[in-house]
């Protein structure tokens, strides 16, 4: 039986440079505490082309804290920071979140996660900033089931993995 490879940018997956990246995984450590919370940095912009150069330190790439969250089935990102990426709705879908059941306004974005693993035109959508939501950016499972997603125990505390590396 024959392997048929597909390229990460037609997955919407690459790098910065437009070839198959070294690391395309990182790991972050948790603290034991009463409340866990996954949290890391990432970083949203306009979509472009993986093959189009934006460092991490550009300034079209706006940082914020993004929760992890197995339980959404979708990545939601808060509408302050779609106003300030100023884009426009490709649309609006049917969705549940913490206001219930409703019609949402869904955008393409990329995604900067650490360790330069960069998700290019990520499917999002809007969730209102008043909602109660601490964080501007909530992945859900349709980022996480891209890859290979772990949570374990250490003597020293919660170790969260994210790999995308088997595509």
């Amino acid at each position: 039986m024959e392997t048929i490879k597909i390229p990460y940018s037609l997955l919407g997956i690459n790098n910065i440079f437009g070839f198959t990246p070294l690391n395309m995984d990182f790991t972050k450590s948790f603290e034991i505490t009463n409340s866990i919370e996954l949290i890391t940095e990432c970083g949203i912009s306009i979509p472009c082309k993986s093959d189009d150069y934006i460092s991490f330190d550009d300034n079209r790439i706006i940082h914020d804290k993004a929760s992890w969250d197995t339980g959404a089935t979708h990545t939601w990102v808060s509408k302050s920071l779609i106003k300030r990426l100023n884009l426009q709705p490709l649309g609006s879908t049917e969705a549940e979140s913490l206001e219930g059941v409703g019609k949402y306004n869904y955008y393409r974005v990329n995604l900067y996660l650490p360790n330069d693993v960069y998700l290019f035109n990520q499917r999002v959508i809007e969730f209102k900033d008043d909602i109660g939501s601490k964080y501007k950016i909530i992945i859900g499972m349709n980022i996480i089931s891209l890859g290979n997603f772990s949570i374990n125990r250490t003597d020293s505390g919660i170790n969260m993995r994210f790999d995308i590396s088997h595509l």
